[in-house]
């Protein structure tokens, strides 16, 4: 897969330089290719803890009235992780960022992250 994408160097809490990308992709990919990575006491390393059924009600401030009742949209990002190897041509330079041409392998997982 390759989209347009924007590069972003940033500092990580252990002191090395993290590249990040932003950019957007049709639902039907990502669905397709994503994995939720769980955190259990015996996979501590998870991202996602299991669903609790108390932020799934429809009281006051919650996702599921919030897409129901309030606006019927959720119109919140993604965060995937990709741990393999990733490719990115720049086209661009913004100066605080670079524009880009990111590719992502056919077979990569995408990583639920957040979202």
């Amino acid at each position: 897969m390759k989209v347009k994408a924007f590069k972003i160097r940033q500092w990580s809490g252990s002191g090395n330089v993290v590249d990040l990308y932003v950019t957007t992709m049709r639902c039907d990919e990502l669905l397709k290719r994503y994995a939720i990575d769980r955190w259990t006491p015996e996979n501590p390393r998870g991202y996602q803890r299991m669903p609790d059924e108390s932020r799934l009600t429809g009281r006051i401030g919650s996702p599921v009235r919030y897409i129901l009742r309030e606006l019927d949209c959720f119109p919140t990002s993604i965060l995937v992780s990709v741990r393999g190897e990733i490719s990115f041509k720049p086209l661009e330079d913004l100066g605080w960022c670079q524009l880009g041409e990111l590719e992502i392998p056919d077979d990569e997982t995408l990583w639920l992250i957040d979202g």
